[in-house]
């Protein structure tokens, strides 16, 4: 049983790997969207007060798709109180993160909002909120993130920054660094007038 998402009056027992049981609320996952509702109903063939149907103590309905701790974020996000209670920019974004992926699986726009919402501000590197755009279709970040890392230098970029955003994308900015540098030395020999 999960300490913090096991509450007596929840109305359904899942479980997303073989260790961790959560009793949590139907009714906010439900209405959350479409495919929550599709994930979490229940076959009506079983009685309400049967201990032995799925989604009780004795047999956790199963979630796919996500662990422990990313299901454990979602649930901080579903259950939430104050996000200022958390900890630094580190958790934040793990938490985002995590809650960006379950959005983008089970169609929450409410929480991919949130998530987006959250991470605009939390420092992040250009290159990770590039990866992250890409990876969870966000579009809006793109055109600011590549303005930024092309008006620097490319040599400034660390081996972990050009692995997160992944060798295509780089050889499209070194393209377009070089295509910027071109249309800078014609520019300059243009004269004025």
């Amino acid at each position: 049983q999960h300490i913090a998402y096991w509450y007596s009056d929840g109305s359904i027992v899942v479980r997303v790997d073989s260790q961790t049981i959560y009793k949590i609320h139907l009714s906010m996952l439900t209405k959350l969207s479409k495919v929550t509702e599709e994930i979490l109903t229940i076959p009506d063939n079983k009685q309400s007060d049967d201990p032995n149907r799925e989604g009780t103590s004795l047999y956790p309905l199963f979630i796919p798709g996500t662990n422990a701790q990313e299901f454990n974020d979602f649930l901080f996000w579903l259950y939430l109180t104050e996000w200022e209670s958390l900890g630094d920019d580190v958790e934040k974004e793990r938490m985002c993160t995590h809650l960006l992926k379950l959005a983008d699986m089970w169609e929450i726009a409410a929480a991919k909002k949130y998530a987006i919402h959250a991470l605009d501000m939390v420092y992040l590197s250009p290159s990770r909120r590039l990866e992250l755009a890409g990876k969870f279709a966000i579009p809006d970040w793109v055109r600011p993130v590549v303005r930024r890392i092309l008006d620097g230098k490319l040599s400034q970029l660390k081996d972990d920054d050009i692995c997160a955003m992944g060798w295509k994308v780089y050889s499209m900015l070194v393209n377009a660094m070089e295509m910027l540098g071109e249309e800078t030395r014609r520019t300059a020999l243009v004269p004025p007038g």
